[in-house]
């Protein structure tokens, strides 16, 4: 890692590495379901889910240089994310030193992305330091070999490495292409909706009833529904939303608010406790942030943050 240039560029699209000087930086996006289904529980305490993914352009921030201390060192800026071992990013550089050397890394991870909020933050960086090992310590296979192992370390985390929305099936890490024309060529921009509160992600999936019966489901992937400009905000669904909705009385409370305020234009992100709202521009997204943080102040649903994302920038 050297020279005083800045140069963008990477084997994975959705995480261009920019080197300035000695210091290599990604930016890890966000995520928001836009349908989630589960649709069985594995043997190996899994579950098999299809869900449609998309990118946000929401980003933490992920630095890396050589250590100059003979150690790792971690530096987490933003509130929420471990600075030991249990960050997802400590997980990824150890998966690669598992199979191959590393030398010792300082790292420091600016976070935007809320934690444990549905959004896939932990997941996207963990994806992100994958991504810049691979570049700075390039090797033969290096790309295939990311790929493999960020299937051991979350769920979420293979999409990150891909190139856009995808469709995931499996436990989240078998993707497949999208429908196209995707979203009928919108582009929505999205407001995020963060409560306090926060849903635990095992606990919510060990919920489920199974088997899943009609008219309860499991729903099909609507596949033309997401084709067309007309109907794919009816093919938004979140199985988990029903689970959380029956345990959770605030974000019961809050959801409710916000079908109130924008009736078929929300749902719920993975496993919550994030909401979003489809909007169809930016000026619109600023807008509903407004009306919400005037309608809902005062209400019995629980403290929240709203957010406006820009549409993903593909």
């Amino acid at each position: 890692m050297s020279g005083g240039h800045a140069d963008r560029c990477s084997d994975f699209p959705l995480l261009p590495v920019l080197l300035e000087g000695d210091r290599a930086r990604v930016d890890p996006p966000g995520k928001v379901n836009l349908f989630l289904e589960v649709i069985a529980r594995r043997a190996d305490g899994y579950h098999d889910i299809e869900t449609l993914l998309i990118p946000i352009e929401l980003r933490d921030t992920l630095e890396v240089t050589l250590s100059e201390t003979g150690h790792d060192q971690l530096e987490v800026i933003g509130d929420g994310a471990p600075e030991g071992p249990d960050n997802l990013v400590i997980s990824a550089l150890e998966m690669v030193r598992s199979v191959r050397e590393i030398p010792p890394l300082s790292i420091r991870l600016s976070k935007r992305i809320p934690t444990a909020a549905g959004l896939g933050g932990g997941s996207a960086d963990a994806a992100g330091m994958l991504a810049l090992i691979n570049h700075l310590f390039p090797t033969e296979g290096g790309v295939a070999q990311k790929q493999l192992l960020a299937r051991h370390i979350g769920s979420d985390v293979s999409f990150f490495l891909g190139s856009g929305p995808a469709i995931a099936r499996g436990r989240g890490d078998r993707l497949g292409p999208v429908p196209e024309p995707f979203l009928g060529g919108d582009r929505p921009a999205w407001l995020l909706v963060v409560p306090e509160e926060r849903v635990e992600t095992s606990s919510c999936y060990r919920q489920i009833p199974f088997p899943l019966t009609c008219p309860d489901g499991p729903i099909t992937f609507p596949t033309r529904t997401f084709e067309s400009c007309d109907l794919w905000r009816e093919g938004i669904f979140n199985r988990l939303w029903h689970v959380v909705e029956a345990r959770h009385p605030g974000l019961r409370a809050l959801g409710r608010s916000l079908e109130e305020a924008v009736p078929g234009k929300w749902s719920m992100s993975g496993s919550g406790s994030t909401f979003f709202v489809v909007c169809e521009s930016w000026g619109e997204a600023e807008d509903i942030a407004d009306t919400l943080r005037r309608e809902l102040a005062g209400e019995e649903s629980p403290r929240f943050e709203v957010t406006p994302v820009k549409p993903w920038n593909s």
